[in-house]
């Protein structure tokens, strides 16, 4: 590793060190799952070394293990029970923790992970005290007691270091991830700024047009019904930006997202009749006949219009794909206090390689009807195909 790496890998673990932060998701939380595998392990590996040490070591073992699991979840939980457990060696002098003593180690290791400073130092102090004390039983010499009492102290050092290393890195990668996500806020609020002043301008434009030639002297009836459709056509597809821009601009009030003013007059979003309107014009420019019924015993809200202009834009299109254009479609709404209800019932071509077991476009309805507690059903009766949608008047939008 280059020396700027191991400055900065340094820099970290005393960062960590001296500036622990609060808690972070993710930084050493484990599955109650995954702790009793790594508690199981260390019993594997810690109580077999008691064993020559008779009964009270080998339960020592048991209780290292625990608190060796524990740690994982509850650091400072598990360092104290590690001390309680070395703590009990010094009252049976023919007991001895075994491997059991690396769980120290373990635990302080966790706390400085879990950025606990205070807890860490005092955890490591009393693990130091116990185990240089417990030494004692076989060091011959007062130099061999110090030098043993150095190793455990560098040992739980390192272990502290390594802990607040991997927290520091951990709190550097949270932090490259909220830059990242807030660039990327950032590009979104970016894009819907630049829909509202050209797309979302020019269609508006586009509306006034169609609308005030719509009312011209010397305009036909015919001339006002194709102004009329595209001024219906436009409408929809401001409302449709109108929701890209939304789901963009996501910290941002929804009622706010966007201004819908331009050049001093206000366009509303299409209207659910504006979107029947337009589903039939689309149809009528396929060169199929529409049956049209609107039935309403109350106004559907806006919040529903948009959902059920998206379903019934995907179901024209699948109407103009699959339908034969010799027999009518029929077209059927109806708007209760409750919710919508609409059917589109259409003949199938005869062509084998048609599919009118519905495809990707209407599972994508069903997912999107779902999320706002509305449904969707198709069925086939010989050559008839009837799409039903409901959707409640309260979309949660």
């Amino acid at each position: 590793m280059k020396t700027g790496g191991l400055h900065a890998l340094w820099t970290r673990a005393l960062n960590g060190l001296f500036r622990p932060s609060g808690e972070i998701s993710g930084s050493l939380r484990i599955s109650a799952g995954a702790t009793a595998a790594i508690t199981l392990f260390l019993a594997a590996l810690i109580v077999p070394s008691t064993f020559p040490y008779g009964t009270p070591s080998a339960l020592m073992g048991i209780g290292l293990s625990l608190a060796g699991g524990l740690a994982l979840v509850r650091p400072v939980a598990g360092g104290v029970l590690t001390g309680i457990v070395l703590s009990l060696a010094l009252i049976d002098p023919g007991s001895t923790p075994g491997l059991g003593v690396l769980v120290s180690p373990i635990s302080l290791a966790t706390c400085a992970g879990a950025g606990r400073l205070l807890p860490a130092i005092a955890i490591g102090v009393w693990h130091t005290g116990v185990i240089t004390i417990a030494s004692e039983r076989t060091a011959h010499t007062n130099a061999e007691l110090f030098a043993n009492a150095l190793v455990w102290i560098f040992l739980l050092a390192a272990a502290y270091l390594l802990g607040a290393m991997w927290r520091s890195m951990i709190v550097h990668v949270a932090a490259e991830r909220a830059r990242h996500a807030f660039d990327l806020a950032e590009q979104r609020r970016a894009i819907a700024r630049d829909l509202h002043d050209t797309g979302v301008r020019a269609i508006t434009e586009v509306i006034l047009l169609a609308e005030t030639a719509q009312h011209a002297d010397g305009v036909s009836a015919a001339e006002a019904e194709a102004f009329a459709r595209i001024s219906r056509t436009a409408r929809l597809s401001t409302d449709e930006l109108r929701s890209l821009m939304e789901s963009l601009r996501t910290d941002v009030p929804a009622d706010g997202a966007t201004d819908p003013t331009t050049y001093g007059v206000t366009v509303h979003a299409a209207s659910w009749d504006d979107a029947l309107q337009a589903a039939r014009d689309r149809l009528l420019a396929a060169d199929f006949t529409v049956n049209l019924s609107s039935e309403s015993d109350a106004p559907v809200p806006p919040s529903a219009s948009p959902v059920l202009s998206r379903c019934l834009w995907e179901v024209v299109a699948n109407v103009i794909r699959h339908a034969d254009s010799e027999y009518p479609v029929a077209i059927m709404s109806a708007a209760m206090s409750d919710g919508v209800e609409l059917l589109v019932r259409n003949t199938i071509d005869h062509d084998p390689v048609v599919r009118v077991d519905g495809g990707d476009g209407l599972r994508g309805l069903r997912e999107q009807l779902e999320a706002v507690g509305g449904a969707i059903e198709t069925q086939r009766d010989g050559d008839t195909f009837l799409t039903r949608i409901q959707l409640p008047t309260d979309t949660g939008r």
